[in-house]
């Protein structure tokens, strides 16, 4: 059986016990007060400070909102990567990055519809951007309309849909994008080919192969032996790499 009793504790222990506890928690209350200040100059320098440091996401992008410059409304949100952003800077015009196609394009390059940037802004976190423009072309919306949020949603009964709002045409997205349709097609590769074999002499896969692989000094050469198979050569090149880059913005 054990009795407990109590009995008076020395304060001189007391004392003791209180500095040595003291003691081990310095370093980690240093520690802490270091890593406190770390933590509040890095929020206070993005939320506060004047230097430009986009935060872009796992997959290299932020989000961008555009509206129009004069009248505030939103006309389409996108998304840009580090090279979009810099071009949009650099040039003034709306510089995008497409996550379906993984490829840059600019807004207008196929449509003419350009945005011309007046004011470019970063929100608290740096990793959103809006950018104020003058919109070419009449809309934004490769469906032809200004603004691509044309449907308010409505709830209905318990049920939601959506419903028509400022949905007017601006323009004719059939006509504006009638020939970038028919530049990205198959169809036309074949007939641009077979127009190459008619008027060129046709080099085969392997000429065409060690010609790509050729430095510049090397192809002069080869022009200059073997102009209409070197021609047929740039021009299919030419053709296999631009469906790649611009053809593929068709709609924007």
């Amino acid at each position: 059986m054990i009795i407990l009793t109590s009995r008076p504790v020395s304060s001189t222990w007391c004392a003791a016990f209180d500095a040595s506890a003291e003691a081990q928690r310095a370093p980690f209350a240093k520690v802490m007060s270091v890593s406190a200040e770390i933590s509040k100059s890095g929020v206070s320098d993005i939320e506060e400070g004047l230097t430009f440091s986009p935060k872009f996401d796992a997959s290299g992008l932020v989000t961008c909102v555009a509206t129009d410059a004069v009248s505030g409304d939103v006309l389409m949100v996108a998304h840009m990567n580090d090279e979009a952003l810099r071009k949009t800077i650099a040039t003034g015009e709306g510089w995008y990055y497409s996550r379906s196609r993984k490829a840059l394009w600019k807004k207008g390059e196929t449509s003419g519809h350009l945005q011309r940037v007046i004011e470019m802004r970063m929100d608290c976190d740096q990793d959103a951007v809006w950018i104020r423009v003058r919109q070419d072309g009449g809309g934004a919306c490769h469906t032809g309309r200004r603004s691509c949020f044309y449907r308010a949603v409505k709830s209905e009964g318990g049920a939601v849909k959506l419903a028509f709002v400022d949905a007017d045409k601006a323009f004719d997205p059939a006509k504006v994008y009638r020939w970038s349709v028919f530049l990205d097609t198959p169809l036309l590769f074949l007939v641009l080919e077979l127009f190459c074999l008619l008027i060129f002499d046709a080099p085969d896969e392997g000429y065409r192969r060690q010609y790509q692989a050729a430095d510049q000094s090397e192809k002069l050469k080869c022009q200059n032996g073997s102009g209409d198979r070197v021609r047929h050569v740039q021009i299919l090149s030419w053709w296999k790499t631009s469906r790649k880059s611009k053809a593929k913005r068709a709609y924007f």
